[in-house]
């Protein structure tokens, strides 16, 4: 009974199985639900700001962000993220429930069923997306990184008719007899050769060099001049070019004999046949 001789509301008891589900959906929203304000931010805010910055990212392009978590360090930071952000939704969802009495409590029953299944979720769930980040890490550094230990170093072609490429071999004139690269032998004597000409972007800072430009020439055998050339850079609309960097991906498909391009930051892949006009 009050002063006044009005009886008190009877304080609601919280639910330690619903605080836990609750900071699963998202880290703080538990210690909300048990009006822990100061303990609900330190969960909350954190994850949100991750999320905020993947908007920002993803409201640039998606194309821009797809080339930026593919990218070594990026991939190694989402990987890095994925496992803190499961033990931090595993930490908001014990303390959410821990928290209520009586202590100890949620250990036993119905509560500890709870958690126990959530956690096996947020487990299950962070140890895949893991693994999909660990790969993409693992891919993206075969790919974006030069060799590493004794045959580190710039490939240069080899003077010496048959010799492969060597690393690290000195240059040699323009007008060596250089040794290409191995490719199909051409039909007849007379048919046209296309080669795929690559521009090398690299920088003092790094040890590495990066495929730039893309250029496809079809040279003819007999006469050794230069009978067309492809330069696909103009496949975007003008729209689509915006903020867009150089044609720099090419892949060949067997099965349907046609090629993939894109570039950096592009916003799509392009499947194209290279006709004779």
């Amino acid at each position: 009974m009050t002063a006044e001789g009005a009886t008190e509301p009877p304080i609601r008891r919280r639910s330690q199985s619903i605080a836990a589900f609750l900071s699963f959906l998202w880290p703080g929203l538990g210690h909300a639900y048990t009006h822990r304000t100061r303990a609900a931010l330190l969960f909350a805010v954190p994850v949100l700001v991750i999320v905020l910055i993947v908007v920002v990212q993803a409201a640039s392009g998606l194309g821009k962000l797809a080339t930026l978590i593919i990218s070594p360090s990026s991939a190694l930071t989402v990987f890095i993220l994925v496992v803190l952000l499961g033990i931090w939704r595993e930490l908001a969802v014990i303390d959410a429930a821990s928290a209520i009495p009586p202590r100890g409590s949620w250990r036993r029953g119905r509560s500890l069923l709870t958690i126990g299944l959530i956690t096996v979720i947020i487990g299950v769930t962070h140890v895949w997306a893991g693994a999909v980040a660990w790969a993409l890490y693992d891919a993206s550094k075969n790919v974006f990184v030069g060799l590493e230990g004794a045959d580190a170093g710039q490939p240069v072609a080899s003077p010496v008719a048959g010799a492969p490429f060597a690393s690290g071999s000195p240059s040699f004139a323009p007008d060596d007899e250089y040794v290409a690269a191995p490719f199909a032998t051409p039909p007849t004597a007379a048919a046209r050769i296309n080669i795929l000409l690559t521009g090398i972007d690299s920088a003092e800072t790094r040890s590495h060099a990066l495929n730039d430009t893309l250029l496809v020439a079809s040279i003819d055998p007999t006469s050794g001049n230069v009978t067309a050339e492809i330069d696909a850079s103009g496949l975007l609309t003008a729209d689509e070019a915006r903020g867009v960097d150089v044609l720099n991906g090419i892949a060949y498909d067997p099965a349907t004999k046609t090629f993939l391009l894109t570039g950096k930051y592009w916003p799509t892949m392009f499947e194209v046949r290279f006709v004779a006009i």
